[in-house]
This record gives C-alpha cells, sequence and structure tokens, in this order.
C-alpha cells in the first residue's frame, strides 16, 4: 500500500542551494542507496513529499550545491566558491530509483557547469564596494567591510530547461584579534639541525559558524632573521631576512566561561641562504624555506591560558615536541589585541 512521507527542512540546511535541488534517499534491502524521483518539494511548508511503497530507510540529499555554503573573509581577502553536485545515475532493478554517484559532501568534485552567471548582492561581478566574483567563482572582498558586512554570492545555473539561483552567504569582517610575536628556538630532522629566530604578525577573525578565530594568510606576516642549518656534510645561513610569505594556517580558541585561551600557528616563509660543503668548502646559494609552529601548544595538548582582559590577550610559552622523525623547541612570546 503506497504511503506518503513527509521530510522537514529548515532554510539553513539549503545553503548554498536551492528547494529545487532536495532530494530524498532511500536504502534498499542490500543496502544500496538511490533517489526517489517522485519527490515533491513545498517551498512553503518546508517540507518533501513523496509517494512510495518502500519501507526502508530514507534521507533528505541535496542535489547540487554552492560550496563552501558560507564564508567569513577579511577585507582584501578571496575565497574560491564551486557548484558540486550529488549527480544521479541509474540503478537497475528499480524504475522509482536512481543510485547515488556520490554523496553530498564538501569533498564532492567542481561539477562542470557552462554558462555560470556569478554575482554579489544581485551585481553581476560585483564591485568595489560589495566585493567582486570572476567568471571561475573567485570571491575577493573590498579593501573595507561594507554596510551590511554580509553579502551574497550567488551562481545562477540552468537545469531541466529552467534556471536556479545559488547562493552562498560571506561575512566580510576585521573583527577578531591581531598582534605580534615574537620567538626563537631550535629543530632538528633527518637532515640536520637549525636555531632560528624572528618574528610574526598574525591575525585572526571570528568564524560565525564555530567558537574558533581563525588565522588570515593575507592579514598575516612572518620575519625569520635567523635560520641557522648545520648538518656532518653542510652548513647554510640565511642571506637575509627571510620575509616572503609562505605558508601560514591557524586558529585561535576563547573560552569566555572559564577565562581562557588557546592558539596555534604554523608559518613559514621563504628566502635566500649561503651554503658550504664542510668536506670541500665550496659554496653555493639556495632557497630557503624556515617554518615554526607558534602558540600555546603543550605536548598534544592546545595548552589553554587564563586571561584576565579578553580584550588583550598577552602570554609566553615553550613548546618541546619530539618524535621518531625529529625534534622541537620554540620560545615564544605575543600581544594579541581585540579587533571590534
Amino acid at each position: 500500500m503506497p504511503v506518503t512521507l513527509e521530510l522537514p527542512f529548515e532554510q539553513a540546511d539549503i545553503a548554498g542551494s536551492s528547494t529545487r535541488a532536495l532530494r530524498v534517499a532511500v536504502q534498499d534491502a542490500q543496502g544500496r542507496w538511490g533517489v526517489l524521483r517522485a519527490a515533491t518539494v513545498d517551498a512553503v511548508a518546508r517540507k518533501v513529499r513523496l509517494t512510495t511503497s518502500h519501507f526502508s530507510d530514507y534521507s533528505m540529499v541535496i542535489g547540487w550545491q554552492l560550496r563552501p555554503g558560507s564564508a567569513t573573509v577579511a577585507p582584501g581577502q578571496s575565497v574560491a566558491f564551486a557548484v558540486r553536485m550529488c549527480a544521479p545515475a541509474s540503478a537497475p532493478g528499480d524504475e522509482d530509483l536512481v543510485g547515488l554517484l556520490a554523496a553530498c559532501t564538501e569533498t564532492l568534485e567542481p561539477h562542470a557547469v557552462a554558462n555560470l552567471e556569478w554575482a554579489v548582492n544581485a551585481i553581476r561581478g560585483g564591485n568595489a564596494t560589495v566585493g567582486t566574483v570572476t567568471s571561475s567563482g573567485v570571491y575577493t572582498a573590498p579593501a573595507s567591510a561594507p554596510s551590511p558586512n554580509v553579502v551574497a554570492v550567488s551562481a545562477e545555473m540552468s537545469f531541466e530547461g529552467d534556471k536556479d539561483l545559488l547562493v552562498a552567504n560571506v561575512t566580510v569582517t576585521s573583527a577578531g584579534y591581531g598582534g605580534t610575536v615574537v620567538f626563537s628556538g631550535r629543530s632538528s630532522d633527518s637532515t640536520g639541525s637549525y636555531t632560528f629566530a624572528g618574528s610574526a604578525q598574525l591575525s585572526f577573525i571570528k568564524d560565525p559558524a564555530t567558537t574558533l578565530f581563525q588565522l588570515v594568510p593575507g592579514e598575516s606576516s612572518v620575519r625569520f632573521d635567523t635560520w641557522d642549518f648545520t648538518s656532518s656534510q653542510l652548513v647554510c645561513r640565511l642571506a637575509a631576512a627571510a620575509t616572503i610569505p609562505f605558508a601560514s594556517v591557524g586558529s585561535l580558541t576563547l573560552l569566555d566561561a572559564l577565562k581562557s585561551y588557546a592558539w596555534v600557528a604554523v608559518v613559514q616563509a621563504q628566502g635566500r641562504e649561503n651554503c658550504s660543503w664542510v668536506a670541500t668548502g665550496e659554496r653555493f646559494v639556495r632557497d630557503a624555506f624556515p617554518a615554526t609552529m607558534l602558540g600555546t601548544q603543550q605536548g598534544q595538548t592546545p595548552g589553554f591560558l587564563p586571561y584576565t582582559d579578553a580584550a588583550q590577550l598577552e602570554g609566553r610559552n615553550v613548546i618541546d615536541e619530539s618524535s621518531a622523525g625529529g625534534s622541537l623547541h620554540v620560545e615564544n612570546s605575543w600581544t594579541l589585541v581585540r579587533v571590534p
């Protein structure tokens, strides 16, 4: 006997997508998942309805999505968007079902959709006030945060003869923490040992989806004044301070209820170093990529520290890490100031 099922959804469930992309998946007796063809979407009641004679596990899935579904960037920073599909194929043995080629996850490959029309706040290509978006979906925030500071990046696509609009909200903000870190240390690996010293300017912005403040690479920088390498065969010294940004990643967590915080960052720069072979004295110049970990890390724990005033986080820490592959000892001190 056919039965009618209703699956409710919220606006947050279709972030970066649209109601027309909603489908219902069902699992058969062999554990295979497929998509029911006959499901209908009631956008007003926010329900997906279907009539079926299958008694099994049901789940709502999104057929196509704009990913990421939302993002937070600092002024001038960029983020790349792509249309991702949960594209169905035919499932043998059941005319009501189509098989799922992939689950709807962030790891789906971008779907090749021709003639996508990208816009910011309904302005094709955007502008200097709200930010710009390229024909390949790369959004770049304006030099200063717009008002309001949440903009809508959209991609208009054609599907089954109709046009569909996929929208992702982007928050442009400088709110977070910024400041200076001074560090020195030593490390070793299978190639030899290093001694280093320098400073970093770090910027963290609030991620509205989590309790974290994420490091903003484009707003952060690092300077290695010393990066000395020694091995039994080779000795190298920086030709000049390494300041070219190469890579950086990190986050800061603030626990207001406990008046404590923790942060970690891995920073790397690029420079040039003068080297000489120990055996022959022959000299040469090569690229250098000094890198280190910074923060409150204590072994395998984030090393939460207490604070008196969340407006300014000050502290110092010694990071000691060791493994079969090498060791790291870093002494770092910092002052991170809250940015409204």
